[in-house]
């Protein structure tokens, strides 16, 4: 069974390369007797990201489309953290668009990676596009979407803008939200 394998796999150090990855998870697929699917490919993704192979992680993505497993949003959303933590930011709208193509949605968990690392880069404007696109995605955020612009933006028209933005959208803001954005904007005052 799928799960035998995975379980085995998580407690396995499958070495640095995506090679030795795959024939961690072939091999022990064959002595288990079973194909990987979708969840064992999704630890390899996994492991790949934490150890900043994105370039290997893409290669993977496209192995497993090739051999007919479909990918789920989780394993793209590995795929796209682990692009954006190693600086190949320009592949990213791509494998967003390729996996709306496939019929993979992205989840708020899709928008929140590129947000974050938007912020990590003291990119604003780049954080208010991500949460543009995830408000017309039609997906449900909670108010935690909104830490990342939080961090980063300089104008409070624009931060204020966003807490109505979500409020239209039905988001409940916490008080622990609107705390942090009254800090925000009375320190910028004083």
């Amino acid at each position: 069974d799928a799960k035998v394998l995975d379980a085995f796999m998580v407690g396995r150090d499958m070495g640095d390369t995506m090679e030795s990855g795959l024939q961690v998870m072939c091999d022990t697929a064959t002595r288990l007797g079973v194909a990987p699917d979708t969840s064992t490919y999704k630890i390899v993704l996994q492991h790949l990201r934490e150890r900043r192979r994105a370039d290997q992680s893409l290669r993977l993505l496209r192995r497993m489309i090739d051999n007919a497993v479909q990918p789920d949003v989780h394993c793209y959303n590995s795929v796209l953290g682990g692009l954006l933590e190693t600086g190949l930011k320009a592949e990213v709208q791509g494998l967003v668009d390729e996996m709306q193509m496939l019929g993979v949605e992205p989840n708020v968990e899709t928008y929140t990676v590129i947000m974050e690392h938007e912020a990590r880069h003291q990119n604003a404007a780049g954080v208010r596009d991500g949460l543009t696109r995830l408000l017309r995605s039609r997906l449900q955020p909670d108010d935690g979407v909104l830490f990342p612009l939080i961090e980063v933006e300089d104008d409070s028209a624009h931060l204020v803008g966003a807490l109505r933005k979500l409020r239209r959208h039905h988001v409940a803001i916490s008080e622990r939200v609107y705390l942090v954005v009254a800090c925000k904007l009375a320190s910028r005052r004083g």
